[in-house]
């Protein structure tokens, strides 16, 4: 089923491209340029659907609950901000257009780090706050036969993480944090699986 989805997206990202296949029954004297129309119509659309820096507008429901719904716009706002949402709208937007879909995940980032002060390292946390990623369309697919989210069986995110990422998520004994246990034993196991190549890469 996956793999059905990746050659539709193939596709799709081929006539957003001007990508055209030679064929047998083009004579040599045919030009090998071609208009990118696809690519054409869906910047003029990226132009027109983005514009400027998403806006939270949260309506009250009781005459009560106006300056609660004022505070919590200021809210989602200043979290909007802290996590660069309007430059993220631009590759969500156009993966929409030329796929037909966008996934996303919406999920809370928290963040410490380590960082030099007049009285040594201190562990500080650096980020506190919910957070948005566009998922690449090709990392992402779903029960094919839900109706929506909510009705799916499964939901996959698939992930490709560098070794130093791995490592900052060990498991650490001494401490109790962390998360993974088996790094040394996966290294072992050789390089595995890679990323697919795709049309779009």
């Amino acid at each position: 089923e996956h793999q059905e989805r990746t050659r539709r997206f193939n596709n799709a990202y081929d006539v957003y491209r001007g990508n055209v296949k030679p064929s047998n029954q083009t004579k040599p004297w045919q030009t090998k340029l071609f208009v990118k129309y696809g690519m054409q119509v869906i910047d003029q659309l990226l132009a027109n659907l983005i514009q400027g820096s998403p806006k939270a507008i949260c309506k009250p429901r009781r005459q009560t609950d106006e300056m609660a719904a004022r505070a919590m716009e200021i809210v989602l706002q200043y979290y909007a901000d802290q996590d660069h949402l309007a430059e993220k709208e631009q590759v969500v937007t156009a993966q929409a257009l030329i796929y037909g879909v966008s996934p996303a995940k919406n999920h809370w980032f928290y963040r410490e780090e380590t960082i030099p002060t007049t009285f040594g390292p201190q562990r500080t946390v650096s980020a506190d706050r919910p957070s948005f990623t566009p998922w690449n369309v090709y990392d992402c697919w779903w029960d094919p036969y839900a109706r929506d989210v909510d009705a799916a069986s499964y939901v996959v995110l698939r992930d490709w993480l560098t070794k130093s990422e791995l490592e900052k998520r060990r498991y650490n004994e001494d401490q109790g944090t962390g998360q993974w246990r088996n790094l040394d034993l996966l290294y072992k196991s050789g390089q595995g699986e890679q990323p697919p190549t795709t049309s779009q890469n």
